[in-house]
């Protein structure tokens, strides 16, 4: 039985959903969303929904060990949402995009150089790879973390 924390929870998720289509950072089927529901369960968006048919019902509700809770299937992308909730305790919430500006950096393997101070000091380089993790994965990472994997220019 679904309690109100729950509810809520499923709520947040398809808002979610709906404004990263409207933003267009997803498109169709693409891009997956999870939150952290208690200690030992979490929610998933659905595999193969399309934005305008899901429910608060299609979020699949799932177990650390993968099992899934409820009807429907996880995201294809489901492991990668759990792994993520378990490493990190402190994270409550995995929003992975497909948006078009970072697939098409990442695609094309470019580095692009530092435009604002909260990136990086000093002209750092943030390469394809990190900005793809970076904006594709928006997993609340700590500023911390991301100037740790911030590549420094040669001289």
């Amino acid at each position: 039985m679904m309690n109100s924390a729950e509810f809520g929870l499923r709520g947040q998720l398809l808002k979610t959903t709906y404004d990263l289509y409207s933003l267009g950072l997803n498109r169709g089927t693409s891009g997956n969303l999870s939150v952290r529901v208690a200690e030992k369960n979490w929610l998933v968006t659905p595999s193969g929904v399309p934005v305008n048919e899901l429910t608060t019902e299609s979020m699949v509700l799932m177990d650390f060990e993968g099992q899934a809770l409820t009807k429907g299937s996880p995201s294809s992308e489901w492991r990668f949402h759990r792994d993520i909730l378990l490493s990190r305790p402190e994270v409550n919430a995995v929003i992975h995009t497909h948006s078009t500006f970072a697939t098409a950096m990442s695609c094309v393997h470019k580095d692009i150089p530092a435009f604002h101070f909260m990136i990086a000091v000093g002209g750092a380089i943030v390469s394809g790879a990190l900005l793809t993790l970076y904006l594709d994965l928006k997993s609340y990472q700590t500023m911390q973390s991301l100037h740790s994997k911030i590549e420094k220019p040669v001289s």
